[in-house]
């Protein structure tokens, strides 16, 4: 079963969501907008955003998108919407050469 497909504006989204989509797109939302051709045949800019129920497309432009990053970051979450585990888990350290390291030459 296909999910349904909703359009919505930024403005519209809860702090939940807006929360999410910081996390989701940790390093700005314009490099990961589509475009598509609305039911009238207008061509529409849009962030992609999937939960259980939906499949949104946010609606917005690329300005807009660097706006709307922009100051996302800056709001003040409460600490149940936003993970701020700073915890680098993702990184392995053991692979990243020290100085005292031999450097393989061929």
């Amino acid at each position: 079963m296909s999910k349904p497909r909703v359009i919505k504006y930024f403005d519209n989204l809860d702090d939940a969501t807006k929360a999410e989509l910081l996390d989701l797109y940790p390093y700005g939302f314009d490099r990961n907008l589509i475009t598509f051709k609305n039911q009238k045949g207008e061509l529409i800019s849009a962030l992609p955003y999937e939960n259980e129920q939906f499949m949104y497309m946010i609606k917005m432009s690329k300005a807009e998108a660097q706006e709307i990053y922009s100051d996302l970051e800056e709001m003040d979450f409460d600490s149940d919407d936003v993970d701020n585990d700073n915890d680098n888990d993702d990184l392995d350290f053991d692979e990243i050469p020290s100085d005292d390291d031999p450097i393989d030459e061929a």
